[in-house]
């Protein structure tokens, strides 16, 4: 729906945003700079709705992209856990393989004085 820049949305927000512009930025798929024009501070009352000569669904818009940046947000949180989670994973497995090597090196010099200590004594 084309926004015809009437201003009528920003005229009527209890909130004073500027609705148009958060609206477009939200068209470009740019939330977080929504976000920061002020769709963070909507309290999703309707009133734009109501006065919108175009009959653009602002209140479902900026719900919809509200929904979205905390979805991203939740992926972005799920994804740096996993991160975490792989990264101590390896450094676990990391100091298991030190563990493993620094036995296996003791483990072959117990074997070589024993065996130096039967060869000196025959």
């Amino acid at each position: 729906l084309a926004c015809i820049h009437c201003d009528r949305c920003n005229d009527i927000c209890p909130v004073d945003l500027v609705a148009h512009d958060i609206y477009q930025l939200i068209h470009i798929s740019d939330i977080d700079a929504a976000m920061d024009k002020g769709l963070s501070d909507c309290i999703l009352c309707g009133s734009c709705d109501a006065v919108c000569p175009s009959h653009i669904p602002l209140t479902r818009i900026y719900r919809n992209a509200k929904y979205r940046r905390r979805d991203i947000y939740e992926q972005r949180k799920l994804a740096m856990q996993a991160q975490s989670r792989y990264e101590a994973r390896n450094d676990r497995l990391m100091q298991q393989e030190l563990k493993t090597q620094q036995s296996r090196q003791n483990r072959k010099e117990q074997l070589k004085a024993q065996i130096k200590k039967k060869s000196a004594s025959y």
